[in-house]
């Protein structure tokens, strides 16, 4: 049914595949690092915190072939795999905080091609629970661990919207996870101010 009205949708539609590169990286060793020496990485489910600060770090000299796990600002992210109801099917939005940082091998990339698409709007789409979680999850294979695969999720339908109301949707999609990366700095300033408070009244 959902399916249907995205194909048959008055305004028409793209496949993400055509609007998106979407793919995997490969398995590698993951070689852990003091935080000086490496880039900060997150799990799939790491990505899912409201605090952008990685326990790992990555090395730098000896992860093998490092470029391919690094992503950047504007990327849409999701979990491979997983049980429904929890992180699979639900996209992550890489933002300022995230870019320049890796992830693992259980996270398909989604990078919009060029500017026909704003980031933010292929984001509030895919993250819509009504919309892109049943076309996203629909496209899973297996029973007991679920996966999804970029080949499948390629053809998901992206319904178009005028220029103005994607472009309206993307930053409202960026200040949202902007504010959030302020907040939570707010957060830790207000922390470190009672923890300080507390040692000198100690």
């Amino acid at each position: 049914m959902l399916d249907r009205w995205a194909t048959t949708h008055a305004s028409g539609f793209w496949e993400l595949g055509l609007i998106a590169d979407v793919f995997d990286v490969p398995l590698f060793k993951h070689i852990y690092v003091d935080a000086g020496y490496g880039i900060p990485f997150f799990t799939s489910g790491e990505l899912f915190r409201l605090n952008r600060k990685a326990d790992k770090h990555l090395s730098r000299r000896r992860t093998k072939d490092l470029y391919k796990y690094i992503i950047h600002t504007g990327w849409v992210l999701l979990a491979r795999s997983g049980q429904l109801g929890g992180i699979i099917g639900r996209p992550q939005f890489v933002d300022a905080a995230l870019d320049g940082a890796a992830t693992s091998d259980h996270v398909i990339r989604i990078v919009p091609k060029g500017d026909q698409v704003p980031a933010g709007y292929l984001f509030a789409y895919l993250a819509a629970p009504s919309i892109g979680y049943p076309l996203l999850t629909r496209t899973m294979t297996g029973a007991s661990v679920p996966a999804l695969w970029p080949s499948f999720l390629a053809s998901v339908p992206i319904v178009r919207a005028p220029e103005d109301f994607m472009e309206n949707v993307d930053k409202r999609v960026q200040d949202a996870f902007e504010a959030r990366i302020r907040a939570t700095a707010a957060e830790d300033e207000a922390v470190s101010l009672v923890e300080a408070a507390i040692e000198e009244a100690a």
